[in-house]
């Protein structure tokens, strides 16, 4: 009885998510104009068909391989891209709602900020968190996942790095070729904007200059030797090691919170991770533009603080 309720239940995580995302934005996927986010990959597109370097383009992060793959794409360019996007979001989704054990939350991740911006700017961030989420539901398929993801960016590699050396070891490998063939990544320009709710910003405003590389690289450390058997924690420790990490990036911090709910224990635990998943989905807000830099420094120091709380209360999967 009980496992069949389980498998019912698990069902209905799914389709909420499956409903409500093809409620929510199905429409809009053959939209024509172009979305923030994808007119950056458009440009990058046009620029190869001119004989221009993509990373000449203006917040073009991205292997530039992508950028002469997108230009050989026929029109409607981009619609394939913006139904992987949606189709991570409903899998990253109904993952969390399965880890949870209730449908509603399926329905609440497709309704959040993360999802809501990301789907919004047309931007890659439930593509690559449906990876992450996917990976942990089945693991057995994550060396097919974890390495595609870091084709395009590194989220995947928190979680690739607690899954094993030698997934680790293709996945670290595959982020680091994409790193280098990503020749607008060499400077980010907007690594110290107040909507970057990463980590290495915070420690900039307050008079801490620190490489990004630094707290990026003690993350993935963390990952590496603290997240093994623990999806939750990988994630969490994932999302604290990107260096930009935007409203729609904290639907990765949202995935881990969600993976740690059901191995934490006790009542005020699970107010942390609420208020932990709260965080995320207001992550654009920690930061005062026209005040003073500390108490910027200080406020920008609440989604690293959500995303670590997030790695200590996650227990191992036993």
């Amino acid at each position: 009885m009980g496992g069949a309720f389980a498998n019912h239940r698990s069902l209905g995580c799914w389709l909420a998510a499956l409903a409500s995302g093809a409620f929510l934005y199905g429409a809009d996927l053959d939209e024509p104009a172009l979305r923030a986010d994808e007119l950056v990959y458009d440009a990058a597109a046009e620029a190869v068909r001119h004989g221009d370097p993509p990373g000449s383009v203006r917040g073009w992060y991205y292997p530039d391989s992508l950028a002469h793959a997108a230009a050989a794409l026929p029109e409607p360019r981009w619609l394939p891209l913006r139904t992987l996007d949606l189709t991570g979001a409903i899998v990253t989704a109904a993952v969390a709602a399965e880890s949870m054990g209730m449908p509603l939350v399926a329905i609440l991740v497709m309704l959040s900020p993360p999802v809501v911006s990301g789907i919004g700017a047309g931007n890659v961030s439930g593509l690559l968190t449906g990876l992450c989420a996917a990976a942990a539901r089945w693991p057995r398929g994550a060396v097919g996942l974890l390495p595609v993801g870091a084709l395009i960016k590194p989220y995947t590699l928190g979680s690739a790095l607690a899954a094993g050396p030698v997934l680790g070891g293709l996945t670290t490998l595959v982020a680091a070729l994409a790193w280098r063939d990503a020749t607008g990544s060499r400077a980010l320009f907007n690594l110290d904007s107040d909507p970057n709710s990463s980590l290495v910003r915070a420690l900039h405003q307050l008079g801490l200059a620190v490489p990004w590389e630094v707290p990026s690289g003690a993350a993935l450390l963390g990952a590496l030797w603290f997240g093994k058997r623990n999806p939750a924690r990988a994630a969490a420790l994932g999302w604290l090691a990107l260096p930009i990490a935007w409203d729609h990036t904290a639907l990765l911090g949202l995935l881990a919170a969600a993976l740690a709910w059901p191995n934490v224990w006790g009542p005020r635990e699970k107010l942390a991770l609420v208020w932990c998943a709260t965080v995320f989905c207001r992550a654009h807000y920690f930061a005062i533009p026209d005040g003073p830099d500390w108490a910027s420094g200080l406020l920008g120091l609440m989604p690293a603080t959500a995303a670590l709380t997030v790695a200590i209360l996650a227990r191992p999967v036993r």
